[in-house]
Order: C-alpha cells, then structure tokens, then sequence
C-alpha cells in the first residue's frame, strides 16, 4: 500500500512539475542581451566602413588634383570624384559639404576645428575657391551626412546630432597646387 501511494506521489510529482520549456526563461532573459550587443557591434562596423570610404574617397580625389587629372577643381568636379570613388555612400550628391581652405605656410592661421556640414533641410552652396596659384596650399575639408542603420538602439541613438535624425564624417587634406606648364 505504502509502494502504491509512493508510486502515486512520484507519477502526479512528474506531471505537476515538467521541465520541457526549462529553457526559455534564460533564453528570455539572455537573448535581448545578445541582440543589442549584435545591433551595436554592426552599427559600430557600418560606421567604420563609411568612415574609412570617406577617408579614402577624398584621398583619391585630391590625388587626382595633385597628378593633374583635375588642373583647376571646381566643387562640381570634386563633388563628383568623391562621389565616384566612394561607391557605399548613398545620396552623396546631396549629403556632402566641401571646403577649399587656401592656407600661407608662411603665416600660418589655424582653420576652424573641424568641417561645416550641410543641413539637409537647405540648398547645398558651392566653397568659393579663388584663383589658385602656382605654390599654393590648400586644405580640403569632407563633410558627409549619414543616417544610422538603427537610429533607435544603442550607438545609433547616440552619435546623431541633437534634433537631427542624421550623423556626420568628416575628413581632411591637403595639397599644394603643382606649377603646370
């Protein structure tokens, strides 16, 4: 009698307690966990690769100025070679911001920190060049506007501009205009 009653308790202790879905509460409580570090870790690389195309992208257009590809840059020109060679860049053509700086080694003045950047809500505008003369220096600064792969999680939500729905790269070279021939 005592065996039977045992046999009872152990077979209604196996129903009353089933250990089939044991493993989704960790999942639930883990997962969200894994998830966000993945959307950041993409976010941070998507936003290395855009940085690192920029960097390369004005490198290559100002070595077509140093070669004498282009012997007078307009900011159409420039525009489209940036465009050209920074193929993983959308709407470059409307996001991007350029400026010539002509700088005197010889009495020199510190430009402004860092690139002004466009807004999109305004009409892009040209950089005034200038006449450009044998010898000069001159600083090119990039500034391209990018939208976030996820603008609502984590570094996407952090790098934009406040109020902007947007971020911006930046980069810089310079070149000395080559006397032509």
């Amino acid at each position: 009698m005592i065996s039977r009653i045992l046999k009872l308790t152990r077979r209604l202790g196996a129903q009353l307690s089933p250990e089939s879905g044991s493993a989704s509460i960790p999942f639930l409580l883990v997962a969200p966990a894994f998830f966000f570090i993945f959307v950041n870790a993409f976010e941070i690389q998507v936003h290395s690769v855009r940085q690192v195309m920029v960097d390369r992208a004005l490198d290559l257009a100002v070595r077509d100025v140093r070669v004498g590809y282009l012997k007078v840059p307009t900011h159409d020109d420039l525009t489209a070679r940036l465009c050209y060679y920074a193929k993983v860049i959308e709407n470059c053509e409307r996001d991007i911001r350029l400026e010539m700086i002509k700088v005197d080694p010889r009495n020199w003045v510190t430009p402004a920190v860092s690139a002004p950047c466009r807004d999109r809500e305004e009409e892009a505008t040209d950089f005034p060049i200038g006449s450009l003369e044998n010898n000069d220096l001159m600083i090119l600064r990039v500034c391209i506007l990018f939208d976030p792969t996820f603008n609502y999680a984590g570094v996407g939500r952090k790098i934009v501009e406040p109020g902007k729905e947007y971020y911006a790269l930046r980069a810089a070279s310079s070149y000395v205009v080559e006397p032509y021939q």
